[in-house]
C-alpha cells in the first residue's frame, strides 16, 4: 500500500503528460495560421521595475 502511495504521483503525471500534449498545428489541420490583427487600441507594455537593480549593478542599455 505504501509503495502504491508513492507510485500514484508519477502515474497521474505521466497520464497527464500524455493527453496535455499534442504536435504543433493539430488543431488546424497541419496547417499554421497567421495571427489574428492587432486592434488599433492596443496597449504594448513592459514591466521595467528591475531597471534600476541592473543599472546599478552596472548593465547599459541603449537605444537602437
Amino acid at each position: 500500500m505504501k509503495l502504491l502511495k508513492k507510485l500514484l504521483p508519477v502515474f497521474v503525471i505521466i497520464s497527464f503528460s500524455f493527453t496535455a500534449c499534442k504536435k504543433s498545428g493539430d488543431d488546424a489541420g497541419g496547417v499554421t495560421l497567421p495571427p489574428p490583427p492587432t486592434p488599433s487600441n492596443f496597449a504594448k507594455g513592459a514591466d521595467i521595475s528591475w531597471l534600476t537593480q541592473m543599472e546599478s549593478s552596472g548593465r547599459k542599455f541603449y537605444n537602437s
